[in-house]
């Protein structure tokens, strides 16, 4: 009896601290007044709150009359306090000088002046060396916290937006610091007049004794978040159970792991996406720290356990080797990690980047003290499940830390799944969690092969000397996942152009794409006498330019049109018309919305349309 009556008064308070998330108007009008009060928001940044509540307000009740809209935005603390964050971030902006200084830069701009004049117009806005107002703020303000003193940048990007707040300053009560001289009484404050609970300030005094939280705004920016946090917590939490369920009805979990995964909750836990894929079947979870930083060895030790998840995966002749990538011309050399085994009767390689190692010092431009990963590691084991005709894919799963860049250096996670199964997690490549693969068997290693054999039956590659022809057999052999026969050409030089019409303010831009064309055309374009003037003329602020050159003893040229840098085609034209007059058995065709470009005879037109139309069907913008 206890147990239930424990239980029903949690609910209560449970259904009570829900319905007391949205905030009336009078209440979030209140909330302006107490902030003024306890001068954390200047008179003025009350009335602007004011101003923004009573605008939030007619919000919502236009939104409530729209009957499209299933749910709309409603006022909540965490709203007021993103609004202080807000008013403090450009409260620091005015304190340090930075908006007078825009205001100099803009002139200085407007007027041509040198650094050095501006410079003088910015002392000139200190007359006397005396200290400015924005200055004397802060100067006056006592550090009661003194916390430790962490280097920072404020953005000079001043633009207002997000909370119909514009760029405004003085918002904040002058006795109230930006510099993080008042941030424990600040945290106080928010706690005395109910923007925060407990257990935010809690937190953040955590935060600010750890030196995560060294500035105003950033306690603002910290309990807002924690705010909406518990705001949103049972709502989130809702969503995670049913996707759990869902991940069970789409036999992605078992029964007895669902119930595991969700007896694991600590209170007011939200799992990470990484938290749940750990718990699902057909993973596996690699801890870097466990493996050999030797690649040969480390690689062989993951292959080894991606055995649990990948029938019949009993590979052999397996080989995981450091190779610089030669065909790039830079200052540093580019390693790579080229992983190649036998499975199945057939060879199988791909490789991924591994370092950037200079070509003077012969060292690497970082110490990577775990075995090197990304996310191409098992791209092999995908073109396997091709040749096999699975429905299933081996996807790679990134644990994003919480900071630095997206990518976690010491675990990761592979999962297979079918295509239906990855479009439950509702992820894109951008979201850096699950990486997209391709799921069509029709490009797999016997089907590749068969179209290369084809290529060079047809003679597109009969300008190409046997070691390119080599080389780009390599690399389709690396196509783990080729989704195109436009992948498949790519492999091979001289065989496509790509240009979207941009052509970066070079000086001969239609000079080298004609010489590509040249190249394109295996020998059977050969202009001389290039005459490129669009440098001198776009220089000269000309509307056009005329380019032409010479082909079978007969001058071409055309007037182009200068739209900045991007190119006039017309001058693909002037090839065709070059080609046509000389009886030429060949043609440029466009491939892939026209940014591609194909040189093809009549005759291997034909067996390209036949064989491969989606070559020339144009994919939608």
């Amino acid at each position: 009896m206890k147990k239930i009556l424990s239980l029903l008064i949690c609910l209560i308070c449970l259904s009570n601290f829900t319905e007391a998330q949205i905030l009336s108007e009078n209440e979030a009008i209140n909330f302006a007044d107490k902030l003024f009060e306890v001068k954390i928001l200047s008179e003025k940044g009350r009335d602007a709150l004011k101003g923004y509540v009573q605008m939030q307000s007619q919000n919502d009740i236009n939104l409530q009359k729209d009957s499209s809209q299933s749910k709309y935005p409603q006022l909540r603390k965490s709203n007021i306090l993103s609004f202080c964050e807000r008013a403090f971030t450009y409260e620091s902006y005015y304190r340090t000088g930075m908006i007078e200084y825009a205001k100099i830069s803009k002139a200085a701009q407007e007027q041509n002046l040198s650094p050095k004049q501006q410079e003088v117009l910015w002392k000139k806005s200190i007359p006397n060396g005396k200290k400015p107002e924005w200055f004397l703020i802060e100067e006056k303000i006592k550090d009661e916290d003194h916390l430790p003193r962490k280097k920072y940048s404020i953005s000079s990007w001043l633009v207002g937006g997000g909370l119909g707040l514009k760029l405004e300053y003085k918002l904040v009560h002058q006795t109230r610091s930006i510099a993080g001289k008042t941030c424990k009484r600040t945290l106080k404050d928010l706690m005395n007049i109910g923007l925060i609970n407990d257990m935010v300030r809690i937190e953040a005094l955590n935060a600010i004794t750890k030196g995560d939280i060294f500035l105003e705004n950033n306690l603002l920016q910290y309990v807002a978040d924690r705010t909406q946090f518990y705001e949103d917590f049972e709502e989130n939490k809702s969503n995670q159970k049913k996707f759990i369920d869902s991940l069970q009805k789409y036999q992605m979990i078992s029964s007895q792991r669902r119930m595991e995964l969700l007896n694991s909750y600590k209170e007011y836990e939200l799992k990470s996406d990484f938290d749940i894929v750990r718990y699902c079947d057909n993973v596996k979870v690699f801890d870097l720290n466990k493996y050999s930083k030797v690649p040969q060895i480390g690689y062989r030790q993951i292959f080894e356990e991606i055995k649990a998840i990948i029938p019949k995966f009993d590979f052999q002749n397996f080989n995981a080797k450091v190779e610089n990538n030669s065909d790039r011309e830079l200052s540093s050399i580019e390693q790579r990690i080229a992983i190649e085994f036998e499975l199945d009767g057939r060879k199988y390689r791909n490789s991924f980047f591994y370092d950037w190692i200079d070509k003077k010092t012969k060292k690497g431009k970082e110490q990577n003290p775990l075995l090197v990963t990304n996310n191409d590691i098992h791209k092999g084991i995908n073109k396997v499940l091709a040749d096999r005709n699975s429905l299933q894919r081996l996807y790679f799963v990134n644990k994003k830390p919480e900071h630095e860049n997206p990518y976690g250096k010491d675990e990761f996670a592979l999962i297979l799944m079918t295509e239906e199964q990855y479009k439950l997690w509702g992820t894109f490549n951008t979201q850096y969690f699950i990486f997209e693969e391709n799921h069509s068997n029709h490009f797999n290693s016997e089907t590749v092969s068969k179209i290369v054999e084809d290529y060079e039956k047809i003679g597109l590659f009969g300008h190409l000397t046997q070691l390119e022809i080599q080389k780009g057999k390599k690399k389709v052999e690396e196509l783990a996942d080729a989704k195109s026969y436009l992948d498949i050409l790519s492999c091979f030089p001289k065989t496509l152009i790509y240009s979207d019409g941009e052509m970066s303010f070079v000086d001969s831009p239609y000079q080298d794409l004609i010489k590509e064309f040249s190249e394109l055309s295996r020998g059977f374009f050969k202009p001389t006498k290039i005459k490129d003037n669009y440098a001198k003329d776009y220089q000269a602020k000309k509307n056009n330019t005329v380019f032409s050159f010479e082909f079978n003893g007969r001058q071409y040229s055309k007037k182009l049109e200068i739209h900045d840098d991007w190119i006039d085609f017309e001058v693909i034209n002037l090839v065709e018309e070059a080609l046509k007059d000389n009886n030429i058995d060949g043609q440029i065709y466009f491939v892939n919305s026209d940014i591609t470009y194909l040189f093809l005879t009549k005759e291997q037109y034909g067996f390209l349309s036949k064989n491969q139309p989606e070559l020339f069907k144009k994919t939608k913008d």
